[in-house]
């Protein structure tokens, strides 16, 4: 037998459908909202009634005259009724929005990390500062939600490991709620608020289920099944960037971060816009000290150094040649290799780079254990701008969105052969639908990115998979945050009426 909602949820349930659609058109008449939601008139002039007595609505003006009679009344959302406050932490900084009930930004503030800080407070001064910036009583506040990079504990809902921040293990979440005066306060996970994000605001809407795949100075992972946000046991969902490469010890992002992305720039003739590789100087001697000489080994009296003797060859065998000598191996050749199906004439000019037994294999002009080792092989790489000194630069994230965005085509394609390690590895075991390519990288590269890597796929896994790029603009950890924080909040005041 179907069960009926009681009055009390109808009520509940009518009055946040009216809310929603003032949110999402700014104002409209009883007779508008009586329209969108085929209720009864009596029934919304009731629940109107019941809003503007909450304080969550009023008339913000009149409509436009059509016919004869006194105007109807236009109601709207009270934009300061209540506010909430996100808040992003990266490496180096943390930010924070203090925004009001129909998600305007009123004030916000940034810090620099100071490492030495305790986080709660670092976070709650910042809070502070956004909120002396909107002019707002912190007594206005109705909730925070933190991003921060690392795992969160499902169970504590605080942060239990940050490998960029080491001491950001404990008491963020406690401390600010403390600090707060125990107004509610979420801590999550920074990859899953750009995911949210997307799923609220951006390319995900509409849809259940779909996998986030952030690219940028860092990369991270994001999974919504059946229109939830997945955590898994520990937190630790979607850590990609343990995703092993092979047998080398290489991850995921030795592919397409940092230095890697550096390397891969310079194959293709590019600078970064700002980034100069400049050579180290040498190593410089006191005035007055004169580095001594490495006396000679001696040789005792009377003992004459033997020399090693040569190997034998047995006969009609051919002498080994040193290791520098040897030809390469077809595992580790850098020329274009056809795996099991594949289709020759890929458009990136070469096959998907792909896993082997002996570690990584791709189609790039220069073997990847190569193009992607951190430190110079040549001493002398770093001063002459080869592979070894774009390794020790840096690209922040628009320093990287201009670099991705002046790439040239076959930079785009080798770029899509490397996600698609990743992407391949995702969309094999959580058959998601739908890929977003998110960060810096993920944005910036756009349509013609995204739909390199979904080619990819394509020859890869049998799964079909739309690939689209994030459209969230902004900071879509901060824009993640807030909207949050407002879905926190909008639940919270309707189980209050």
């Amino acid at each position: 037998m179907p069960r009926t909602a009681s009055p009390h949820t109808a009520r509940l349930i009518n009055d946040r459908a009216a809310f929603d659609l003032l949110l999402e058109h700014g104002s409209l008449s009883r007779a508008e909202l009586q329209q969108r939601t085929g209720l009864s008139r009596a029934t919304i002039g009731d629940l109107v009634d019941r809003l503007e007595a909450g304080n969550l609505i009023t008339p913000v003006g009149e409509s436009p005259a059509r016919r004869r009679g006194p105007n109807a009344v236009l109601y709207g959302v009270v934009a300061d009724r209540a506010h909430v406050a996100g808040v992003e932490v990266r490496a180096g900084e943390v930010l924070a929005s203090v925004n009001d009930l129909t998600g305007n930004q009123v004030g916000s503030a940034r810090r620099l990390l100071d490492p030495a800080a305790e986080p709660d407070q670092l976070v709650f001064d910042t809070i502070t500062d956004a909120l002396l910036d909107a002019q707002l009583d912190p007594g206005r506040l109705g909730g925070v939600v933190v991003g921060t990079p690392g795992l969160i504990d499902p169970e504590t809902g605080d942060v239990s490991y940050v490998g960029a921040l080491p001491t950001w293990h404990a008491n963020l979440l406690p401390g600010l709620r403390a600090r707060l005066g125990g107004l509610p306060v979420l801590v999550e996970n920074e990859v899953n608020l750009v995911g949210l994000a997307e799923h609220r605001l951006g390319a995900a809407q509409g849809e259940t289920t779909f996998a986030l795949l952030s690219l940028g100075t860092g990369v991270g992972m994001a999974v919504i099944l059946n229109g939830r946000l997945h955590r898994g046991r520990s937190g630790g969902a979607g850590e990609i960037s343990y995703l092993p490469l092979g047998l080398t010890g290489s991850t995921f992002p030795d592919l397409i971060t940092g230095p890697a992305l550096l390397a891969l720039a310079q194959s293709h003739g590019l600078t970064p816009p700002g980034n100069t590789p400049v050579a180290e100087p040498p190593p410089t001697t006191p005035p007055g000290n004169t580095p001594l000489a490495e006396p000679p080994p001696t040789t005792p009296p009377g003992n004459t150094p033997l020399a090693e003797p040569s190997p034998a060859t047995p006969p009609g065998s051919t002498p080994t040649p040193p290791p520098d000598s040897m030809p390469t191996s077809p595992e580790r050749s850098s020329v274009n290799r056809t795996q099991p199906g594949h289709t020759p004439g890929h458009p990136a000019g070469g096959q998907v780079a792909s896993f082997g037994a002996s570690g990584v294999t791709s189609s790039s002009s220069a073997a990847i254990p190569e193009a992607f080792d951190r430190t110079p092989r040549n001493p002398s790489a770093a001063s002459t701008g080869q592979a070894g000194g774009l390794a020790r630069q840096r690209l922040g994230a628009e320093e990287l969105g201009e670099f991705v965005r002046q790439a040239p085509p076959a930079f785009l394609d080798e770029l899509a052969d490397r996600i698609v390690f990743g992407a391949r590895a995702v969309c094999a075991v959580l058959d998601p639908g739908v890929l977003i390519l998110a960060g810096t990288i993920g944005r910036t590269g756009g349509e013609a990115l995204a739909a390199r890597v979904e080619e990819r796929l394509a020859a890869l896994i049998p799964l079909p998979t739309r690939v689209v790029p994030g459209t969230v603009e902004g900071d879509p950890v901060l824009r993640g945050a807030v909207v949050v924080a407002l879905e926190r909040l909008y639940a919270q005041l309707f189980d209050q009426q």
